[in-house]
């Protein structure tokens, strides 16, 4: 599998040619407290990857797509990483609806975006598990919650 994945904090904004080296060790929350990361995925060719995602608690997790295609005047923007760096007039910052298959251009970065509802969770450790599938070959990527 040619696709480069990481988990990475939901304060990094992710944009198409951001690299995929972050450090990230899981999200420790509270009871009842509401929490996200960022699943961030790169590959070398164009290709479409399944995404599915495991939890203990199947109601802990919901799973958003960031969809960069909104339209802005990156320099009338007032952010100065998107005015020196990115692709003309797209942010990263609409959360849209995931059906499990995202499409990733070569050498683009994309990122699905993970919110995480301790509500219902009784107290404990839990693997959250993702796992990718592109063609025949898949890949299971674990971080703590």
């Amino acid at each position: 599998m040619s696709i480069k994945s990481t988990f990475c904090s939901s304060l990094e904004k992710i944009f198409t040619y951001s690299g995929t080296d972050y450090c990230f060790s899981g999200i420790s929350l509270l009871a009842g407290e509401k929490g996200n990361f960022q699943l961030v995925l790169r590959s070398d060719r164009d290709t479409e990857v399944q995404i599915s995602c495991t939890c203990p608690y199947a109601s802990l997790f919901e799973v958003k797509e960031i969809y960069a295609g909104l339209a802005i005047n990156k320099e009338d923007c007032g952010d100065t990483l998107l005015v020196n760096n990115g692709d003309p007039g797209y942010y990263p910052d609409l959360l849209d609806c995931f059906d499990g298959k995202l499409s990733l251009q070569a050498e683009k970065t994309r990122a699905i975006w993970i919110n995480i509802d301790t509500k219902d969770a009784a107290p404990g450790e839990y693997n959250f598990t993702v796992t990718l599938s592109e063609n025949e070959e898949s890949r299971k990527l674990e971080t703590k919650v």
